[in-house]
């Protein structure tokens, strides 16, 4: 099983940190889990974005404090797209790096994003990267996407492998601070992928429709959720509809 990109960064980061952190700090990066999703035409179809929406208001969170999402391209144009996340406080943050097909041929990061607790999204390029608007939407889109389906599909009980760094390799890891050997590898496959049902109603009247923006829940016990945006509340009873500000 081939070792993800990701390793590679991790080891490369001290050595190239004054370009990684041109963003944000990063260095958490080095010891943060690593998840990988071998199949991007899965990862993209429209099957598992129709799964997303079918999961609409259901609560998600990242697996850890900070981790990796990494997802194989398959066009070619690139080895791997990778999507540094950690929490910020009440908020999440998500930076997006390509690994090339050459060996340590980094690209990034290009952007960072910051989803506010309050429903915004803010979003950050790399002027040295990504300059024209249309580049800077693209790589929004990408990020946020990455983003979304990730968190969804771990949400849905998928098959998980996991493998460990093997030993010849860890020396040069271990001299960069490296911590953590374990990588898991997400089979997608949408036939089996478990959508939790909504949650059972209380019992106040229901409200006129409207859209509930997506935001970070705060529960009991410390854990923070994010839920999605979502339709809500019953249209017979009239409509509310607000437009909220995606700041660039």
């Amino acid at each position: 099983m081939k070792v993800p990109a990701a390793y590679e960064l991790k080891a490369l980061y001290h050595a190239r940190r004054s370009s990684f952190d041109e963003l944000g700090e990063i260095r958490g990066l080095v010891s943060a889990p690593v998840y990988v999703f071998p199949d991007q035409d899965v990862f993209d179809s429209d099957k598992i974005t129709e799964l997303c929406r079918s999961t609409l208001d259901q609560e998600i969170c990242l697996p850890h404090e900070q981790v990796i999402f990494e997802v194989k391209d398959k066009l070619g144009e690139c080895e791997s797209y990778i999507l540094y996340c950690r929490n910020l406080g009440p908020d999440a943050e998500a930076f997006l790096l390509i690994k090339g097909v050459e060996r340590n041929l980094w690209v990034g990061p290009l952007m960072r994003l910051i989803f506010r607790v309050t429903g915004e999204l803010e979003t950050f390029a790399n002027p040295r990267h990504v300059h024209e608007d249309a580049a800077v939407e693209l790589f929004a889109y990408v990020s946020a996407g990455m983003y979304v389906r990730a968190l969804n599909i771990l949400a849905m009980s998928p098959e998980i492998h996991s493998a460990s760094l093997p030993l010849p390799g860890r020396r040069k890891c271990e001299k960069a601070g490296v911590t953590g050997w374990v990588w898991h590898t997400v089979s997608i496959d949408p036939s089996k992928l478990t959508v939790r049902g909504p949650g059972q109603g209380g019992t106040h009247a229901s409200p006129r429709w409207h859209i509930r923006r997506g935001h970070w829940r705060n529960l009991a016990g410390g854990r923070r959720v994010f839920v999605r945006e979502c339709e809500v509340g019953d249209m017979s009873r009239g409509g509310v509809v607000k437009d909220y500000e995606v700041a660039a």
